[in-house]
């Protein structure tokens, strides 16, 4: 493990889709310590799947589903 963010230092995070196929989106991410180029302090991978409200509505509490489903604007 790397080091660890200190409390009177700015987290710099960097994140990126590496690759998507169907309805798998591969991400990856890490946060360095003070500075864009910083020691590298923490590294992620993900793999993330899309399954639409109708997938959660038909196999949950639909109505809780559509009640808190929300179209949000990302960077407006």
């Amino acid at each position: 493990m790397g080091p660890r963010f200190p409390g009177d230092t700015t987290p710099h995070l960097r994140a990126r889709c590496t690759g998507t196929s169907g309805r798998k989106a591969y991400r990856e991410a890490e946060g360095r310590i003070g500075a864009p180029e910083g020691p590298v302090a923490v590294r992620a991978a993900a793999l993330l799947i899309e399954a639409g409200v109708e997938h959660s509505a038909e196999h949950g509490d639909a109505r809780a589903v559509l009640a808190a489903h929300h179209e949000y604007e990302v960077n407006p």
